[in-house]
């Protein structure tokens, strides 16, 4: 009897340390059939709502708790591409590469495309798989801009005008002084001409007595 139970106890002590022993369950990120579609930065920029270029300040795990990688960023913006809002936004969506997302780090200086509000919190778009960021550069830069028909907004700043556009020049309003001096100079003048009315009536009256 006390070998069986000791059996037994060996089993269940074997059984658990194959429960503790087990590796976790690996994610894998399978591509679509055909492969990842080619997709240029306009390409993501048309599907996206909002893009913009900024630096990770921070990140931490609301949505993947435990994971090796953040899945939520703070943004602190340089320019707005496609869209505007505040100076620091906060974007979740990213994860590790096994589950399709793109992964980011405080330092990170990136292309962000999102979805959502900016002032409310964004979210990670993906057109693809891995696609949420990309690498700044002065030509994808330029291909986003032109896919977004606008220039890039920095926040904070006035925007800029418009191609060919005038600014218009401020009225100028009379000041007080002006316009009581004005009044002035018309009497001054319109009695000066009552005068010189008289004296010519004069003169011509004079004139035609001397005549008779």
């Amino acid at each position: 009897m006390t070998k069986r139970l000791f059996g037994m106890l060996a089993l269940l002590t074997c059984a658990w340390a194959a429960l503790l022993l087990a590796p976790a369950p690996a994610y894998a990120c399978t591509p679509p059939p055909g492969g990842l579609p080619r997709l240029t930065p306009a390409d993501r920029t048309n599907r996206a709502q909002v893009v913009l270029e900024g630096t990770v300040s921070a990140t931490s795990n609301t949505e993947l708790t435990g994971a090796p990688v953040p899945d939520t960023a703070t943004v602190d913006v340089v320019q707005y591409l496609k869209g505007s809002g505040p100076a620091q936004v906060t974007i979740t969506g990213f994860g590790p590469s096994s589950l399709c997302r793109s992964e980011v780090q405080v330092g990170n200086r990136l292309i962000f495309y999102a979805s959502g509000d900016p002032a409310q919190g964004l979210q990670a778009f993906y057109a693809s798989q891995f696609d949420a960021v990309a690498r700044p550069s002065p030509q994808v830069i330029a291909e986003i801009t032109t896919a977004a028909g606008q220039q890039p907004v920095v926040p904070g700043a006035a925007p800029a005008p418009a191609a060919g556009a005038t600014a218009t020049p401020a009225a100028t309003l009379p000041r007080s002084g002006d316009t009581g001096f004005g009044a002035v100079s018309l009497i001054v003048i319109a009695l000066g001409g009552a005068v010189a009315l008289l004296l010519l009536g004069g003169m011509v009256a004079l004139w035609v007595t001397r005549r008779q």
